[in-house]
């Protein structure tokens, strides 16, 4: 995610490179925690994903080296005993405890695993690679271990069976989800491209996967995106959103298109060509019309999106918000009472506030300022400062000055001093500069609001030489012995 635009009038809070540096950053670390919250970079798949399952009490550890042993010794006899006694290895692999995946582990399930995948039992394959991927949902040894079998597993990508095209690029996916050098060898391996091809098939459950699995490659600081691109994966996308439904029906497309915009979010990661692409063809109209879509898993990714595209030129909001119901739903998101996409929509709303006149004047005329305020006094910090960010955006336009800048939301600036975000202190220090110098009766708001001892408090307790001195000038000038009385 980049940064908030530049501040109207410039200077203050969000002003300079460092600031706006320190923004990116702390952008980037939350949209990673929220992704992380909301699409589980592993998964397992459980015994209620297959069929004819049946429950077992949780396994000792010789019960489960036991049944790798016996696995190992069907190797030869294949057919239905070989895929029996891979099912038990399965079934216990899929239970939610990792010690059994090290007790397999340990007994050396992988190796065995290999064997069979490199075989020519196609059910027998099936199974192994669905162990497989339940192994990689252990600990980073385990999927070291597991990344041993990622070679074959690709070249099982392309299998007529599309049970095991959906395994493969599954195990693929948890091995992704892992940490880098997983990525990189997987890479390395040649496996984006075939899974692009799957995604870009007509299988819904192989396209599901795959669009997770491919998100799960492009995880990390560095997402290596051009890599995507150069392979076609924009144009893949794109043409999955555009020949969809307007909201879809049924369950599996809908999940489908839940894994499809969150890539889709990732790939509009600072790609300001992309996202101007996406305007051209039809993409950003259909993601506006996600947002009203009354699905809160597809409003999510569809919110992430748009708030990157936002980030680029203001051309590209000036299209977004040719869209009536684009402010209207990021409005109506404000007041669902849904932390996530309460905060999401903040985000995107300073951006916008930091943008072009118009911008704000479709804010201002929506009626966006009064629940940003409501949040600024009612929310958890986390959101408060997001709509704080917005709030001072709309209050460096001289046209709304008047509305906005009242008692009651400079009091509430001035609480801000005390947060424990130094961009939100740098930002309320420039609004209680304000209320200081051009706010009828603003040294006495300001004393009443106990902004002296929070601005003490920055002076004798911040680390910042900016900050304190900031500060210091306040106190020395408006309430000092030199001091104007009030």
């Amino acid at each position: 995610r980049r940064n908030i635009k530049k501040p109207v009038g410039g200077g203050g809070a969000g002003g300079g490179e460092e600031e706006r540096r320190k923004r990116i950053a702390g952008r980037v670390e939350a949209a990673a925690a929220m992704r992380k919250k909301m699409v589980s970079s592993k998964r397992k798949k459980t015994e209620q994903d297959g069929e004819g399952s049946e429950e077992l009490s949780v396994p000792s550890q010789g019960e489960v080296e036991a049944i790798v042993r016996s696995c190992e010794g069907a190797l030869n006899k294949g057919g239905d005993d070989a895929r029996r006694c891979l099912k038990s290895l399965r079934t216990v692999l899929s239970m939610q405890d990792d010690d059994l995946i090290s007790y397999a582990v340990g007994a050396g399930a992988v190796d065995m695993l290999l064997k069979y995948i490199k075989g020519n039992c196609g059910e027998c394959i099936l199974e192994a690679a669905w162990c497989i991927t339940n192994i990689a949902t252990g600990s980073l040894e385990h999927t070291r271990d597991a990344m041993r079998s990622a070679p074959d597993l690709i070249m099982l990508i392309d299998s007529p069976d599309p049970r095991i095209q959906e395994q493969c690029i599954w195990a693929l996916g948890n091995m992704a989800g892992e940490d880098e050098q997983c990525r990189d060898t997987i890479r390395a391996n040649g496996a984006i491209r075939p899974i692009i091809n799957k995604l870009n098939g007509r299988m819904v459950e192989v396209q599901k996967i795959s669009a997770w699995a491919l998100a799960n490659l492009m995880r990390g600081q560095d997402p290596k995106l051009d890599e995507f691109f150069a392979m076609g994966l924009g144009e893949v996308v794109v043409e999955l959103i555009l020949t969809q439904e307007e909201v879809p029906s049924s369950h599996a497309s809908s999940e489908l298109m839940v894994e499809v915009v969150w890539l889709l979010s990732i790939l509009t990661h600072n790609q300001e060509k992309f996202a101007l692409h996406l305007c051209q063809v039809g993409v950003a109209s259909k993601l506006v019309r996600y947002l009203e879509s009354g699905m809160a898993q597809l409003e999510m990714p569809a919110l992430r999106c748009i708030g990157n595209m936002i980030c680029g030129p203001d051309e590209i909001t000036d299209h977004l918000l040719s869209h009536p119901a684009c402010l209207k739903q990021l409005h109506v998101m404000l007041q669902t009472g849904n932390k996530g996409l309460m905060k999401e929509a903040t985000w995107v709303l300073s951006n916008i506030a930091a943008g072009k006149a118009n911008h704000r004047a479709a804010m201002m005329e929506e009626g966006v300022h009064a629940s940003l305020i409501v949040i600024l006094k009612t929310s958890h910090f986390d959101i408060r400062k997001e709509a704080a960010f917005a709030l001072f955006h709309l209050l460096h336009d001289p046209a709304y000055t008047p509305t906005l800048f009242t008692p009651e939301l400079a009091t509430e600036f001035v609480g801000l001093l005390r947060a424990p975000d130094p961009q939100v202190v740098d930002m309320a220090l420039t609004v209680a500069e304000r209320i200081l110098a051009t706010m009828e009766g603003g040294p006495r708001l300001f004393e009443e609001a106990d902004g002296i001892d929070a601005l003490e408090q920055l002076i004798y307790a911040n680390s910042s030489q900016a900050v304190v001195a900031r500060s210091s000038f306040l106190v020395d000038k408006y309430f000092g012995e030199d001091a104007e009385p009030y």
